[in-house]
């Protein structure tokens, strides 16, 4: 058995979505072992909804949130070696609201990893976010532990791409929590295998911690708790000791 384990009790606590309108979660995870010289801890912050009403106007409580929740993080003692955003920057998806959440990311003190949410990803189907951070799903490595964020948003094409006939409806519809017209989140196979390719150069006894938005299981169609193909990444996941989904 490793000697590795994730502490997850005050991650638990705290990293729900919002607890106040005005207020953002931040949780101090950390990463322990038997050897407690190994430990160290990341910061965890999410759903920002950074929403824009009109032109430059922005619904200022729950700007202010993501605002303290920076200034908070970079008070942390001790510091976390680097901070995860967790999902859902932006509240519609549009590219002001995703600017302007990336504007007070990068007041952070540390290196920030950021996770897509639906609600960055149905408006323009990730195109805006790609341009301020990257890949939709990638992976790095921290002293000994692989870490993955993984786009598990995605749904059927034609759902996707011709159910709807605006941008907008589309992401009403797909980020709505009792919505009957919607298509479960899914992972897909072109994810899939780079994610497979991505773990086979992994040791198996190296820790894994999975970052994505929809739960890696069926809990719940209706609410969209639910990844369509959560098994086939089950199985993926499955050859390695320690493995942490958040």
């Amino acid at each position: 058995m490793s000697d590795y384990r994730l502490n997850r009790r005050d991650f638990l606590k705290c990293a729900g979505a919002l607890a106040a309108a005005s207020c953002l979660t931040v949780s101090m995870v950390e990463l322990a072992f038997a050897d407690r010289r190994k430990n160290f801890t990341f910061a965890y912050i999410s759903d920002a909804h950074i929403q824009q009403i009109t032109g430059a106007n922005f619904v200022r409580n729950w700007n202010r949130g993501l605002i303290r929740a920076v200034a908070e993080t970079n008070l942390l003692t001790p510091k976390p070696d680097f901070v995860v955003f967790g999902d859902d920057l932006a509240q519609l998806g549009k590219k002001e609201e995703l600017d302007y959440g990336a504007e007070m990311l990068k007041k952070l003190d540390y290196k920030t990893y950021c996770v897509m949410g639906k609600h960055d990803y149905y408006l323009d189907l990730g195109d805006s976010w790609s341009k301020l951070f990257g890949p939709h799903y990638y992976s790095w490595d921290h002293k000994g532990v692989h870490f993955i964020t993984l786009n598990s948003i995605l749904t059927y094409d034609e759902w996707t791409h011709e159910r709807w006939p605006t941008a907008e409806q589309r992401m009403l519809e797909m980020t709505g929590l009792d919505n009957p017209n919607g298509s479960p989140f899914m992972v897909g196979e072109k994810r899939r295998e780079w994610l497979r390719k991505d773990l086979a150069k992994v040791d198996k006894e190296t820790p894994i911690v999975l970052f994505s938005h929809s739960p890696i299981q069926k809990i719940y169609k209706g609410w969209n708790f639910w990844t369509e193909d959560a098994e086939e990444v089950q199985a993926l996941l499955k050859p390695f000791e320690d493995v942490t989904v958040v």
